[in-house]
C-alpha cells in the first residue's frame, strides 16, 4: 500500500497513483487556467471530466465538454494536447505509466483570461 503523490501546478493540483505499467491522476484545474500544449511519445491517455466544464485541444480539434455530457477524450502518443478550464473542473486521467522526460512542451501552462483569445487561438463565447 502507498499514499498518492500530490503535485502542485500553476493551474491547480495533480494527485497521482501509479504502478510500473499504469498511471491514474486526478487533475483539479482552476477556472481560467490551462495546461501546457504538449505531447508524449510513449504515454497513451484518456481524460474523463467528472466536474465542471473544460475545452480540450487534441491535435487540431477542440472539444468543449461539460461534466453532464458524460464523455471521455482519448489522446494517442505523438498528439499535441492541452486543457483549458472554463469553470473549476476535475478530470480523471487514465494512462500508461508517466515519465516526466516523455513530456514535450510547446508552451507553458497558466492563466488565460476568458475575454481574450484562448490557448487554441479562438475566443470562447
Amino acid at each position: 500500500m502507498f499514499s498518492p503523490k500530490i503535485v502542485d501546478k500553476k493551474w491547480g493540483t495533480e494527485t497521482h497513483v501509479w504502478n510500473e505499467k499504469y498511471c491514474g491522476k486526478m487533475l483539479s484545474i482552476q477556472k481560467g487556467e490551462r495546461t501546457s500544449l504538449h505531447e508524449h511519445h510513449i504515454k497513451d491517455e484518456v481524460f474523463y471530466l467528472i466536474d465542471g466544464c473544460a475545452a480540450f485541444k487534441v491535435g487540431k480539434e477542440i472539444f468543449i465538454i461539460d461534466s453532464d455530457d458524460d464523455k471521455a477524450i482519448h489522446v494517442s502518443p505523438h498528439t499535441k494536447h492541452s486543457v483549458y478550464a472554463i469553470t473549476d473542473c476535475k478530470i480523471v486521467e487514465f494512462s500508461t505509466t508517466d515519465f516526466e522526460d516523455d513530456s514535450y512542451r510547446d508552451d507553458n501552462s497558466g492563466y488565460v483570461p476568458i475575454d481574450e483569445e484562448m490557448f487554441f487561438g479562438e475566443t470562447y463565447e
